[in-house]
């Protein structure tokens, strides 16, 4: 019997904009980046957030788990939303 392995290639990028209790942007964004969904961070010193991460995984699904059950949950996260990206925009520099 031959057994056939379908990968999905296509990853879906996503930015995750992170409120954070006071003080607690640099654990955060330390937790975050821990996880291998994560292929980015950066703490934000101007705005209503005050961490932005890109996210890659290859399904919805899979990002809602991991926001829900992975993100919400690291100590002192307060709000998290996100943006999912359609495509990138050509650069002309």
């Amino acid at each position: 019997m031959k057994y056939v392995l379908h990968v999905n290639t296509v990853t879906i990028k996503i930015f995750l904009a992170v409120k954070t209790e006071d003080g607690m942007a640099r654990d955060v964004c330390k937790q975050l980046s821990q996880f291998r969904e994560v292929t980015e961070t950066y703490i934000v010193t101007k705005g209503p957030y005050d961490i932005i991460a890109t996210i890659a995984v290859y399904s919805l699904d899979r990002y809602r788990i991991f926001a829900v059950n992975q993100v919400s949950t690291i100590p002192g996260v307060k709000e998290i939303i996100s943006f999912l990206a359609a495509s990138q925009a050509e650069s002309e520099i």
